[in-house]
Parts: C-alpha cells; sequence; structure tokens
C-alpha cells in the first residue's frame, strides 16, 4: 500500500518553504536537522516524486511535485489549528489587560462583537498601568495585553519583552492638549501651568513631565484619578491636560473642552499589544489584535 501524507510532512514541507534552509527549518520547528531530513525523505515516499532539487553550492529548492503540494499544506494546517481550537473552545478563556483609556474607549465595542461571534471563549478584562500589565504578563497572569506608551527613545517606553512574549506595534495614536472652555494659550504663556492627568504614574505621565519640562521649569502635574475627573477639573478651572485625541473627542466637538496650542508639541503615542498566547489561543488573541486596530481607526477618523 502507498504510504500515507501526514501532519509531519505538511509542517516540514511549509517550514522548508517558509525559511529556506533545512537548518533553518528544523530550528523553526524545534527538531533536529536528521530528523527533519528523514520525515523530508518520508514524505518523497509517499509522493513517490523527489521534494528537493540539490545544487552544489546553493540552498535546495522545492520541486515541482513539492510546489504543488505546499498550498495544500498550508491549507491542512490551517484547518487544524482550527479545528483544535473548535474542539477546545468550551475550556478557552482569554485573560486581556489593558490601560484605562483602551478599556474604556476601545474594548467595549469589539469585545460585543467578539463575543457574539465566539460565544464560547471567555474573554476577562482588567485594567491597570503600563507597568504592571508587563510584570502580569511575565508572570502569567495574562494572555494578552494592550499598552499605550511613547515612541522610541522617550521615557515611559517598556523594555524589550522576554524571549517567550510576542509584541507588535498596533496603532499610533496623537495627544492633544486640552483645556476647559475659558483656557487660553495666553494663560500658558510665562506661566506655571498645571497639568491634570489621570494617574499619578505610568507612560503617559512620564512622557507628559518630559514634555511640560521643554516649555516651563514649574508646570504642576496633578492626579485626578480618572479621565473623567481631569474633564470635570478642567471644565471649572484654568488648567490643562493631555489625553489621547479619541477620548475628548466628544467633549470637543460639544465644547465643553477645547484644544490649545501649547509652546511645544505634544509627542504621540503608540498602542502595542504583547502576548504569550499560543496553540489554541492564538488565532482568537490575533482576532482581538485586529479588532483593536479596526476599531482605533474608527475612532481615531472620527476624532
Amino acid at each position: 500500500m502507498k504510504p500515507q501524507l501526514e501532519t509531519r510532512h505538511f509542517a516540514a514541507l511549509v517550514a522548508l518553504a517558509d525559511t529556506g534552509t533545512i537548518s533553518k527549518a528544523a530550528r523553526a520547528l524545534g527538531v533536529a536537522q536528521s530528523t527533519l531530513s528523514e520525515t523530508l525523505l518520508s514524505l518523497e515516499r509517499s509522493l513517490q516524486a523527489p521534494v528537493l532539487e540539490r545544487q552544489p553550492g546553493s540552498a535546495p529548492t522545492l520541486t515541482r511535485a513539492a510546489l504543488r503540494l505546499l498550498p495544500h499544506a498550508r491549507s491542512i494546517l490551517r484547518a487544524m489549528e482550527r479545528a483544535q481550537i473548535d474542539a477546545l473552545t468550551s475550556h478557552l478563556r482569554i485573560h486581556v489587560g489593558a490601560t484605562e483609556s483602551l478599556s474604556t474607549w476601545v474594548l467595549p465595542y469589539i469585545l460585543e462583537n467578539f463575543r457574539r461571534d465566539h460565544p464560547s471563549i471567555e474573554v476577562q478584562v482588567s485594567t491597570d498601568l503600563c507597568a504592571s500589565l508587563h510584570r502580569k504578563l511575565e508572570q502569567g497572569h495574562l494572555d494578552l495585553i494592550f499598552t499605550m506608551e511613547p515612541s522610541s527613545g522617550l521615557p515611559g517606553r517598556s523594555p524589550a519583552p522576554a524571549a517567550h512574549l510576542r509584541r507588535k506595534s498596533i496603532r499610533h495614536v496623537p495627544l492633544v492638549v486640552i483645556g476647559g472652555p475659558c483656557t487660553s494659550e495666553a494663560q500658558l504663556s510665562g506661566t506655571s501651568p498645571t497639568i491634570h492627568l489621570p494617574d499619578p504614574d505610568g507612560a503617559l505621565h512620564d512622557i507628559v513631565e518630559c514634555w511640560a519640562s521643554a516649555w516651563s521649569h514649574s508646570a504642576r502635574i496633578l492626579s485626578a484619578g480618572t479621565t473623567d475627573a481631569v474633564r470635570h477639573n478642567l471644565s471649572v478651572g484654568n488648567g490643562i491636560s493631555v489625553l489621547p485625541r479619541y477620548v475628548v473627542a466628544e467633549h470637543l466637538r460639544d465644547g465643553t473642552l477645547r484644544m490649545v496650542k501649547a509652546p511645544v508639541a505634544v509627542p504621540d503615542m503608540t498602542v502595542f499589544a504583547t502576548t504569550s498566547a499560543e496553540g489554541a489561543l492564538h488565532e482568537p488573541v490575533e482576532s482581538l489584535c485586529d479588532r483593536v486596530a479596526t476599531r482605533l481607526d474608527e475612532l481615531l477618523a472620527d476624532s
């Protein structure tokens, strides 16, 4: 009887196509080169055709038979991953952490849609500062975190994640300087401004402190506790704040807050996703990241 194709054959073929060499493919699969070579020989016996074309002095290339099999191999591996997820969804739970502005203005909308599309996957969300979220992720208490951090080279940026974690940039987010209806640019010139922020610590505090020091040696940064409290303080006083634009877009439109031109432009920040998820959690986590990016695009376009 003709030998049957196996999952290991598909994985070996895809890894070889993606990496280009047997040594790199073996590392990607976490197996010895000899094991991968044996798997490729087994694949050739199943196909009854060669898989690799070898030429002296150059890396092996895939044969026509291997190239014809490759899209089927990718499709089968994806289908197997989806099947595994479907089989385990009744036991899946994703622990997500996010900073306040993301957990308040971004996640509720996308989680409503995500839970409708994945009713058997439970998503638990906790809110914290960037440093604490990174610590909880490394300790295994969270599977995925969404943080808003300064651009590279500015204070408040988290260090590179541990080797077992994956981190990617989701979207750049503009910050805006805002004040109450009576706040004017003239009040900022040559004064000691009061800057209201939601938290006394965290990446936003660090970047605002650095920004304020560039044009005022006596700025006071006060913690209001929440974004709602910041808006209240601005509406009754002459202080200013720095917040993501989408957080205050509605209040800028209705006139309860106004943008203020500061002596120095405030830097933008970036939303990052960092995760330890793999296996059955990989696909739903990637779906959450894509939905966050889409929601941010909608909010930024609307603001």
